[in-house]
């Protein structure tokens, strides 16, 4: 499956379950029409319908790898670093410059506050592995955002 087929499936049905509480607005209609169409530009999708919903703005984080030992990963260092010398060094998506995992998460989350995002949605690997220095360290980051948890 294309990643635009990908993305229009699972952008349309997993706004369906909106779409269900107004379904009884209009007993005569008995499913909302629902245009499928979205638009994407570089890392902006917009989604276009006739249903009634809040426009809503969602910063989607994904696969950040963080992965920060303290001296509390010592015991596990066998295990763990592997995972930990993975990904220190990514490529930023739009300038191509190297970007540690935490200057991305910390960017990332300062443009999701300076946009005014609803919400974030946090998937996949956001710790290489759950070191307790990297669940604090991103738990502290989200809260200083202000942004509801």
């Amino acid at each position: 499956m294309k990643r635009r087929n990908f993305l229009g499936a699972t952008v349309i049905s997993g706004l369906g379950l909106p779409f269900y509480s107004f379904a009884g607005k209009n007993q005569t209609q008995s499913k909302p029409e629902v245009r499928d169409v979205f638009s994407m530009d570089k890392n902006q999708v917009q989604i276009y319908t006739k249903a009634e919903i809040k426009p809503t703005r969602i910063f989607h984080i994904t696969d950040i790898h963080l992965a920060l030992t303290d001296e509390r990963e010592i015991p596990f260092k066998t295990y763990s670093e592997r995972m930990g010398n993975a990904y220190k060094i990514n490529k930023h998506f739009e300038t191509g410059e190297d970007i540690t995992c935490r200057e991305s998460f910390e960017q990332t989350l300062q443009r999701a506050k300076e946009q005014n995002a609803d919400f974030l949605a946090l998937t996949g690997d956001i710790l290489s592995f759950p070191s307790e220095a990297s669940i604090e360290w991103a738990f502290q980051k989200l809260k200083e955002t202000e942004m509801a948890l």
